[in-house]
């Protein structure tokens, strides 16, 4: 029998490096995106989902980039954290020490999860999978500062956006 057949069926994670040519040179190449990164057994846009994204071997995560009022860059679908989390308003009322404080819901219920900034992200993301950045803010400022952050990150080549109005 053969050691291949004895391995368990587990999701091999690649490493960006291998997701990266197949996105450029393999064209006929079908990636997998993880939408609001595996957030079907995770909060959306929380750290434990890009992890998990990562471990089953999605090739690209998509996330939601917001800003806090004390102009901190974070992870989050909607404009307000009504849906999401435990607590209502929008996300541009709340400072991130403040937003650290509120769990994120899964399925309805709290979790340890907390809204994560994008850097943090970045971090979690880095030399492991591509990410899909759904730019949900209108100023130049702050696609520029964002460009900023990925390029501090290192992960020029990593990043892709979706942009509403470029």
């Amino acid at each position: 029998i053969s050691m291949v057949l004895l391995q368990p069926l587990v999701a091999q994670t690649r490493h960006i490096d291998t997701i990266l040519n197949d996105f450029y040179h393999r064209p006929e190449r079908v990636l997998v995106a993880a939408h609001r990164s595996a957030h079907l057994v995770n909060p959306e846009n929380s750290l434990s989902a890009i992890k998990d994204a990562i471990e089953i071997g999605a090739d690209i995560i998509e996330v939601d980039v917001r800003k806090t009022k004390d102009g901190v860059y974070v992870l989050l679908h909607d404009k307000n954290i009504d849906r999401t989390t435990t607590a209502k308003g929008e996300v541009s009322n709340y400072t991130y020490d403040e937003l650290k404080a509120i769990p994120l819901l899964q399925n309805g219920q709290p979790t340890n999860e907390r809204i994560p900034t994008f850097e943090s992200a970045l971090r979690a993301a880095k030399g492991h999978i591509m990410v899909d950045i759904d730019f949900k803010l209108d100023s130049t400022e702050d696609a520029i500062n964002v460009c900023k952050l990925i390029r501090e990150a290192g992960m020029q080549k990593q990043v892709l956006f979706f942009v509403y109005d470029y």
